[in-house]
C-alpha cells in the first residue's frame, strides 16, 4: 500500500514539473514560457510572486492593463548553441 502512495506522489511531482517547464507558442513572437505564479492579497496590497530562475528583476517589465490584467514580461537568453536547434524538451530553467 505504501508503494501505491509513493507512486502517486511521484506522478504528481512529474505533473507539476511538466507544468512548470511548459513552453507555449503564441503568435509571431516565438515560444513563451508560463512560469508558476503565487498571488496573495492583504488589506493594503496585492503580492505577485513569479518563479523566474535566471532572470534578474532589471530584465522584467510589469504591465497592469485597464481591465486589471497583470503581465510580467522578461527575457532569458538561451545558450548560443540552441539558436539553430529544434527544441523538443526543456527541463532546466
Amino acid at each position: 500500500m505504501i508503494w501505491g502512495e509513493e507512486l502517486s506522489l511521484l506522478e504528481q511531482a512529474d505533473t507539476l514539473r511538466r507544468q512548470f517547464f511548459q513552453i507555449e507558442h503564441r503568435g509571431e513572437s516565438g515560444p513563451t514560457w508560463a512560469p508558476p505564479v503565487d498571488i496573495l492579497a492583504t488589506d493594503r496590497e496585492l503580492i505577485i510572486v513569479v518563479a523566474l530562475p535566471g532572470v534578474a528583476a532589471e530584465q522584467l517589465d510589469v504591465i497592469i492593463g485597464d481591465s486589471g490584467v497583470v503581465v510580467v514580461r522578461g527575457r532569458h537568453a538561451m545558450p548560443a548553441c540552441t539558436k539553430a536547434a529544434a527544441i523538443y524538451r526543456l527541463e532546466i530553467p
